[in-house]
């Protein structure tokens, strides 16, 4: 794709942020992002995060991330398959988040991760726009009558490590990776029936190790 100008339309952003006392055992973030155009496609955007964080004890601490966010004006390109007629797209917007994540610590120096995300987005356009060579957009009422570029992406990934330290400078790790990746256009709102359907695609599944020892040359010594 070429480097190609765009103007943005102006916009206002807010945060509120607030975290409870990490000594303590249970542990929650909350945060809250709202935000607007000002001159024209007025209505709120938002996003909100909630995450839970529990220490059962000094080995084994436990995270839930839940996220939101809606963008009912979002502008993206739409279709760059000709350079000289680049077509964004003025579209709704709704992503979900969540990770688990889990940390055991053996000893010291050994320790298993686990790390779960599900990241689900779809997108449904409202207008179709063709890019000026001037950054401007025009109005293309047109092209979304014979096309249709609305998305529904999921990507679900599983990472669980084992990390050993087993000399100063030296580590072992074993890493299994578990993950899906789709996306289709027919858009649904329904969270347990995407899900349903996410686990059952064919997954990709991978384990891999790496040791990294380090040898100290000036404690070798050569007769």
């Amino acid at each position: 794709m070429k480097d190609v100008l765009i103007k943005t339309i102006r916009f206002w952003y807010s945060y509120f942020g607030i975290s409870s006392d990490y000594r303590k055992p249970l542990a929650i973030d909350l945060s809250l992002n709202v935000s607007n155009f000002i001159d024209r496609f007025v209505s709120e955007g938002f996003n909100t995060s909630l995450g839970l964080r529990y220490r059962f004890n000094d080995h084994l601490t436990l995270k839930f991330i839940n996220g939101y966010n809606f963008d009912p004006y979002n502008f993206g390109v739409a279709d760059y398959s000709d350079p000289d007629n680049i077509i964004y797209g003025l579209r709704i917007l709704h992503t979900y988040e969540n990770i688990l994540s889990g940390k055991y610590i053996f000893k010291n120096d050994m320790s298993l991760t686990l790390n779960a995300r599900h990241y689900w987005t779809t997108g449904k356009y409202r207008l179709y726009y063709t890019l000026q060579n001037d950054g401007g957009l025009q109005a293309n009422d047109t092209y979304g009558e014979t096309n249709n570029n609305d998305f529904n992406y999921n990507v679900f990934n599983i990472d669980l490590v084992y990390s050993w330290q087993f000399a100063p400078g030296s580590n072992l790790s074993i890493v299994y990776k578990n993950s899906i990746e789709d996306q289709i256009s027919s858009v649904t709102h329904d969270i347990f029936s995407n899900l349903n359907r996410v686990v059952k695609l064919p997954q990709a599944n991978s384990i891999s190790i790496k040791l990294i020892y380090y040898l100290d040359y000036q404690s070798l010594h050569l007769n």
